[in-house]
């Protein structure tokens, strides 16, 4: 007599937002084991983000950016508290006849503005660490323009700066998350 031999398989897939998997395999037990390693990470990672609600509230860049996320995860795990603001500022064209090219630049008074917006609910003194990402179809020496003034507006804090390219001309978008001690806001 023949002894039949069962044989298991396994194909998954898991298609998440920003995470696709493909999973297959003639061991399912070891298969299933490795799948709930995986989910149970995930699982993790976003309940980190899900106490701070961070994702619904940086852009998507800002969240893409793998130093910039493991930057938000660390801080997030040493400091209590959080504060995130944004702020867009206009670009001014610049014509240089000479050298035949239109270029954006930054207003320093319009920066003054946008700067003292951003910052205006953040209890300063109390800021440790920031990422300050600047999103905008700049030069760097413009957007070097932003963090300087934030840097001494925030004097004791770390400033960590994240910068993306934009197709949108018209406008530059700085966004910072501060990480602290801060006091309840109905204390003040």
């Amino acid at each position: 007599m023949q002894k039949k031999i069962e044989q298991s398989f396994v194909r998954l897939k898991i298609n998440l937002e920003r995470l696709k998997i493909e999973l297959s395999g003639r061991d399912t037990h070891k298969c299933l084991k490795e799948v709930n390693k995986i989910l149970d990470k995930i699982n993790r990672a976003a309940s980190q983000f899900a106490d701070f609600d961070m994702e619904s509230m940086l852009s998507e860049e800002l969240m893409l950016n793998s130093s910039a996320t493991k930057m938000l995860n660390n801080f997030s795990q040493i400091y209590d508290d959080y504060r995130s603001n944004r702020v867009a500022i206009e670009n001014k064209k610049v014509v240089e006849l000479e050298k035949g090219k239109i270029e954006n630049a930054l207003s320093i008074s319009e920066v003054e503005k946008a700067i003292t917006k951003l910052l205006f609910h953040i209890q300063k003194e109390r800021v440790k660490q920031a990422i300050v990402h600047i999103k905008g179809k700049i030069e760097k020496e413009e957007a070097k323009k932003v963090t300087d003034m934030i840097a001494q507006e925030l004097s004791k804090a770390e400033i960590h700066t994240v910068f993306s390219p934009s197709e949108v001309p018209s406008h530059t978008i700085v966004e910072g998350v501060f990480f602290g001690e801060f006091d309840s806001e109905f204390e003040n």
